[in-house]
């Protein structure tokens, strides 16, 4: 398996030299080439097999493959996770972030305190009231479960 540039699309299955070779999650992107002019171009994933090979064997290594990056995708999801409130601030709501956030609430809790400095995902610091702090804490775990369930 490998992950293949290419400027023209590329078929879902080629002969090359002896080999067959099987184009998967095929995805158009662009960029600013030294002309400063975009240009565009496919990433795909290919996966080679013998001329020859059974159906059977190809399917099930598409098939592993396509698992193995679904999966990588989920958690890449979750941990670029954030969240945006009503009040328009967004918060880190990767697993550290929603954590953070949860032992903050009891804290603040604990302490009687109604507002806090946060750092928020841009890397600035904001006084923030408990009830946004509680906000951004329920808007995570939905979007953590959302993230999982596939959605």
């Amino acid at each position: 398996m490998q992950k293949v540039e290419s400027g023209s699309y590329p078929l879902d299955r080629e002969d090359l030299q002896g080999q067959l070779l099987i184009n998967i999650n095929v995805v158009g992107k662009t960029r600013r080439n030294m002309e400063d002019v975009d240009e565009a171009y496919y990433e795909y994933t290919q996966l080679r097999f013998p001329v020859g090979e059974t159906e059977e064997r190809i399917n099930t290594e598409v098939n592993r493959v396509l698992e193995s990056q679904a999966k990588q995708a989920k958690q890449e999801a979750l941990d670029n996770l954030t969240v945006t409130t009503g009040n328009g601030n967004t918060f880190d709501a990767d697993g550290i972030g929603r954590q953070d956030m949860l032992s903050a609430i009891e804290a603040s809790g604990t302490l009687g305190l109604t507002e806090n400095n946060w750092k928020l995902a841009d890397n600035t610091w904001k006084l923030i009231q408990l009830d946004e702090l509680k906000e951004a804490s329920a808007l995570a775990i939905q979007a953590k479960g959302a993230i999982l369930a596939g959605e």
